[in-house]
This record gives structure tokens, sequence and C-alpha cells, in this order.
């Protein structure tokens, strides 16, 4: 195989391997979330708590869709993602400080999920 299609393979692999885990990318942050913060991020109503999941998640496939799509493509779907997160009314009531806070835990969780696939993949990357 060539060196790019070695590349292609294991870009694949990765983007196969991520979108594969964004439901658990969801309920590990969702299990780390401080559940006395104030805003959305502290609430106990199941209602909303079903929203926060279906948008954390939805954050998930989008992200994970820069690793399959153009530029443009993922442009345009994180614009749509922030203009929803932006109108909806519990992130409205949320401190802008817990917001970018748990932007900092998405990353974390994703740094934990790369060393899973270097775990299972170790040759390809």
């Amino acid at each position: 195989m060539t060196k790019v299609g070695n590349q292609l393979d294991r870009n694949q692999k990765l983007y196969d391997f991520l979108k594969s885990k964004t439901w658990q990318l969801t309920e590990r942050w969702y299990e780390s979330l401080k559940k006395n913060q104030n805003g959305i991020y502290g609430t106990s109503n199941l209602e909303e708590i079903q929203l926060l999941k279906q948008q954390n998640h939805l954050f998930h496939e989008k992200f994970v869709e820069m690793f399959n799509n153009s530029d443009e493509v993922c442009e345009k779907s994180f614009d749509d993602f922030i203009t929803m997160v932006v109108n909806d009314e519990g992130h409205q009531h949320t401190p802008l400080t817990e917001i970018i806070g748990e932007f900092f835990k998405q990353q974390q969780l994703y740094l934990e999920l790369l060393e899973e696939f270097m775990d299972q993949y170790p040759n390809e990357l």
C-alpha cells in the first residue's frame, strides 16, 4: 500500500473509532459534571438533562465529522450548532465561565480517547 493509502486508512480508522465513541463521550462527560453548578449544568430536571445530553452528543457528532468532511461543511455545521446552543434557554442562564470549563473538559475527554485509540492501534499514529 502506498504512503497516501496508509495515511487514508489510518485516518479512516481514527474516524471510525471516534464515531463509535460519541455516546460514550457524552456519558463520561455527564458523569464527570459537577451537579452543584449554576445554570443548565446543575439541573436535576430530567427533560433538561436529556436535552443537555442530546446537545453534547450532537457536538461530538459534529466534531468527529471534521475528520471526514471538508472545511466548509464543518464550518457550516458548527455554525448551526453554536446558534442552537446560543438560543438554548438553559445555556443562556449558565455563566460563561462554566460553559467554557465544560468545553475544556471535552478536550480532556478527547485526549483520553486518543490514548485509548493508541493503545488499541499502536502502529496507526
